[in-house]
């Protein structure tokens, strides 16, 4: 029986697991681009300045380690892809919440275009 079994709220140290593991510098930029069906590894670093490719190789083994992302390689194309796990797309709306705190703060995201932006991410998100 787990010590938390009868406990009634989340353990401290649980959610400081998964935020240490989501807040890396990067980690929710890729596993954003999972969600908008970027796979393959070069999609992860286009327009982000400063990603190389020795972080996404190293966050990618730790999402993976982690039961959030699984690697699919195709032998005939010779091609990669990582795609979200269940667990991992359990992150939408967690995305979402951040993503949308982000817009809605943004001085240069006008007012009018912030409901637009959150619903097209709300879409894509499957929230």
């Amino acid at each position: 029986m787990s010590r938390y079994s009868e406990e009634y709220e989340c353990p401290g140290e649980i959610i400081e697991s998964t935020m240490k593991l989501i807040s890396r510098k990067w980690a929710l930029q890729i596993i954003h681009e999972m969600f908008f069906n970027r796979t393959r590894f070069a999609e992860f670093k286009q327009n982000k300045p400063g990603l190389d490719n020795k972080t996404i190789s190293r966050l990618l083994k730790e999402l993976q380690e982690s039961g959030i992302v699984k690697k699919v390689s195709d032998d005939e194309s010779n091609s990669t892809r990582y795609y979200l796990t269940e667990k991992g797309r359990g992150l939408n709306r967690v995305i979402y919440e951040i993503s949308a705190f982000a817009i809605d703060n943004s001085p240069e995201i006008k007012q009018d275009d912030r409901e637009k932006i959150k619903s097209n991410i709300k879409v894509h998100l499957n929230c």
